[in-house]
């Protein structure tokens, strides 16, 4: 019972909120935007050490692709490689975004300066 409660409620909000929907939206896209424009900024600007979440890989278009193709790319050397925080979270350094953005149809991971 209280299960469908909470979801009529839940509703009810929803449908009050659709008069401000628009507003909430713009600000939304706004604040993405933001931060979308730091993101390219620090790739351009930065030292390449920055590290960054697949959150912000997607917002600069550097995850174009599901999780299957991702971890696909990854193992055959298309994509760069994260560095594992745990098995929730992986980083990607800014240097490797930047060198896959250049050119993904020819991106390969380089070890030690040597393309695999």
């Amino acid at each position: 019972m209280n299960q469908i409660s909470a979801s009529n409620t839940s509703l009810h909000k929803n449908e009050q909120n659709t008069s401000t929907g628009f507003h909430t939206c713009q600000r939304d896209l706004t604040k993405e935007l933001h931060h979308a424009t730091h993101l390219l900024a620090v790739l351009a600007n930065g030292t390449g050490n920055e590290l960054l979440t697949k959150a912000d890989a997607k917002s600069v278009g550097a995850h174009p692709f599901s999780e299957s193709t991702r971890r696909r790319k990854i193992k055959e050397g298309d994509y760069p490689s994260p560095i594992m925080l745990s098995g929730q979270m992986s980083l990607w350094r800014a240097r490797d975004i930047v060198e896959w953005l250049k050119d993904p149809t020819t991106y390969r991971v380089r070890c030690n300066g040597v393309s695999k």
